[in-house]
């Protein structure tokens, strides 16, 4: 759901991305023998077993699903600053209308070569409001840090983590629904219809952008990742992995004999070792 774009979280198909965690996680604990849980989930009986699990698991999915929007609700509207004008709910409504929230505001508009760039999704991820703080999506994160990979496979990049399609996707349909809560002046439920669409649209968009640029499409995800994560960017603000190495001063090293003390021991030496006396305020 976070991380897996096979189903839509904001969709209809609540039932398969339970039923799919279910048997994803019996293969993972090892209940995957003959007559074991993750068999009798795909091959038992479906009335006195696979459907109450699973129904189990989907309304507890839908439970906590609200918290995508209401946690980040605050943190969305000051992005936009919607709540220091009166005309904040006609502001709104355009950005939901015209779809315009994903993208940064220049003095001439919306920067249409930049999706997903505005500060808002970075923003709504990062740590102190939903995947990498203290709430219960971010401690499944945790559990499944092996996703964040790199779309690059050779060279430094290869190590630079990016955020997975899915949860940019995600955060977007969030970002939509609370955008639309302040338009209307009203709390729809979440999520909404419309939102399977918002969710699919925004996987389409990143999925065009790693075919048409993958070396945009992997500067954005990294940034991303950095940014909401709170990490390094290493393409832009840090040394490579090969600046690193070859900060040594190798051919040096190569001359030095070994004999004599290293200076942190020098350093070291003349460090008093008396005991220090404390003095009395007078």
């Amino acid at each position: 759901m976070i991380t897996d774009d096979t189903y839509s979280p904001v969709g209809p198909q609540l039932k398969s991305i339970a039923f799919a965690a279910l048997v994803a996680t019996a293969e993972e604990l090892g209940y995957d023998g003959k007559g074991d849980v993750a068999d009798r989930l795909e091959n038992g009986d479906d009335t006195q077993y696979i459907k109450p699990l699973t129904n189990y698991v989907s309304h507890r999915i839908g439970q906590e699903r609200k918290d995508l929007k209401t946690l980040a609700s605050a943190t969305v509207l000051a992005a936009y600053g919607l709540n220091e004008f009166a005309t904040g709910q006609q502001d709104a409504s355009a950005l939901v209308l015209q779809r315009n929230y994903i993208y940064p505001e220049t003095k001439n508009g919306y920067d249409y070569q930049r999706p997903f760039e505005h500060p808002v999704v970075f923003q709504y991820i990062k740590v102190q409001v939903m995947f990498f703080g203290t709430t219960l999506y971010s401690g499944v994160v945790n559990d499944i840090k092996n996703t964040f990979t790199s779309s690059v496979g050779a060279g430094d990049k290869a190590n630079e983590l990016e955020l997975p399609k899915a949860m940019v996707a995600l955060a977007t349909a969030a970002i939509h629904a609370i955008l639309q809560d302040f338009a209307k002046g009203t709390k729809e439920d979440f999520p909404t219809k419309e939102l399977d669409g918002v969710w699919n649209t925004a996987l389409h968009i990143l999925g065009n952008l790693k075919n048409v640029n993958p070396n945009r499409y992997h500067r954005l995800m990294h940034d991303l990742y950095s940014r909401s994560a709170g990490g390094l960017a290493l393409a832009t603000h840090g040394l490579s992995n090969q600046q690193i190495f070859d900060t040594v001063d190798w051919s040096a090293l190569a001359k030095d004999d070994g004999s004599g003390d290293l200076p942190i021991m020098n350093a070291t030496q003349s460090v008093s070792t008396q005991a220090i006396t404390p003095t009395t305020k007078s």
